[in-house]
């Protein structure tokens, strides 16, 4: 096996684990623990920048990495018509029973590399905390892209590179990635209980903390 076909055998592999990582998360994790009025902040977070005035009236557009369809949810209520992508047929059957009631979403169980969409045919697409996810962002980002009618927006949300942070939040990245590492190899039940265990004895109480200092000023 050349270098190459030993890089894309390895890329395959990882967006496997990926893939069945997040089916797994969605099943387990619907957002129905989280308010509407929390998920609506967010939304309008993410899209404080996206040119709603610009759509055409019935727009069709695309979820690039639907998960378990929160998103989706508020999109569809504001065009003519969805479709919600993931390459997780866990995550779509999560999507499906979310969205049931909605009439103008569409499924498709596709790899965001590979889109079945005709090119040049959509009026909008996002794709919020998934492109980082794939061994080849570049790959997925063109392949997107290429379904967008010309000047389409496409609103994408990543993970930003913490090398030109602070050096407090540059050192918490360095101590918690081993423990990233180790946990995302484990399996799926022992993942999942220190998963929890780090959300209940850590996050949690980080969370309150700064909710507290936040209220406080």
């Amino acid at each position: 096996m050349s270098p190459d076909e030993r890089d894309e055998a390895e890329s395959r592999s990882l967006d496997a684990r990926v893939i069945k990582g997040f089916g797994q998360e969605w099943s387990r994790f619907r957002n129905d623990r989280l308010a509407t009025e929390e998920i609506q902040e967010m939304f309008d977070l993410y899209t404080s920048v996206f040119p709603w005035d610009q759509l055409p009236e019935c727009a069709e557009g695309f979820d690039a990495g639907c998960g378990s369809g929160r998103w989706a949810r508020l999109f569809a209520e504001r065009v003519g018509q969805l479709h919600c992508i993931d390459a997780s047929k866990a995550a779509l059957d999560v999507s499906r029973e979310t969205l049931s009631d909605l009439h103008n979403v569409k499924f498709r169980h596709e790899d965001l590399c590979s889109i079945g969409l005709e090119d040049a045919s959509c009026d909008f697409g996002y794709a919020l905390g998934v492109l980082h996810h794939i061994s080849d962002t570049e790959l997925a980002t063109t392949t997107c892209a290429a379904k967008l009618k010309p000047g389409a927006p496409f609103l994408v949300y990543l993970y930003h590179d913490l090398e030109e942070r602070g050096h407090v939040q540059q050192q918490l990245l360095k101590a918690v990635t081993p423990v990233r590492f180790v946990v995302a190899r484990l399996p799926s039940r022992l993942r999942a209980l220190a998963a929890d265990l780090i959300a209940l004895t850590i996050y949690w109480p980080l969370a309150r903390l700064a909710l507290l200092l936040a209220r406080t000023g």
